[in-house]
């Protein structure tokens, strides 16, 4: 029934995918389409990490004489760095500006003693408004830690009075800007909590 030709029974044995000598095509297919589709979510949220790692770990199958070598192993750490940093930014950054979030406030004042607080909050906020903000904001040279708590931006200063000549300077060309924002600043001096020092501050 099947064809006995010699030429036939070695071309269903030759490798389809000659270039690469995979070892296995199907695979190599599917490990293709999976990688174009992980391409597409990386471009889609600006976050390669995954792609990278994954091609790391899958790249070695796709050559036969790579096979000797303990380079999955290698790729395969490089993907639990990735998880680890990707859990640390959920855990300690704002989602929207990359800037500090409440935890990673918390975790930077247990170092120091006496400072000043000061917010620059946008009263009409939306995503759109505090994501251009936060650029504007990691353009500047600025001497003070900034961290973004919902809408509002809240900076870290020793200096009251840099600290005050900054926020103005910041809701007047914030308030020049083409985005239409209105702005509210104040600043305040560290309480006995921290809790007590936010509600004051955003009050």
């Amino acid at each position: 029934f099947l064809s006995k030709s010699t030429d036939f029974n070695a071309a269903l044995s030759k490798p389809f995918l000659n270039f690469t000598h995979p070892l296995s095509d199907l695979s190599f297919v599917f490990t293709g389409v999976l990688a174009l589709f992980l391409l597409l979510k990386a471009l889609k949220n600006r976050q390669f990490f995954y792609l990278f790692a994954f091609i790391l770990a899958f790249l070695q199958f796709c050559f036969a004489r790579l096979c000797e070598y303990g380079f999955f192993e290698f790729a395969s750490l490089f993907f639990v760095f990735s998880l680890l940093y990707q859990n640390y930014r959920f855990a300690f950054l704002d989602k929207r500006t990359h800037f500090g979030n409440l935890q990673s406030l918390k975790r930077y004042i247990k170092g120091l003693d006496s400072f000043y607080l000061g917010v620059l909050r946008v009263l009409n906020a939306d995503d759109m408004k505090i994501k251009q903000m936060a650029k504007v904001l990691k353009h500047q040279n600025l001497k003070c830690k900034v961290f973004a708590l919902e809408n509002d931006f809240v900076f870290i200063s020793t200096d009251e009075a840099s600290l005050k000549e900054l926020l103005n300077e910041l809701e007047k060309g914030f308030k020049q800007s083409s985005l239409n924002l209105e702005i509210k600043t104040k600043i305040i001096s560290m309480k006995e909590s921290l809790e007590k020092s936010l509600k004051e501050l955003r009050a």
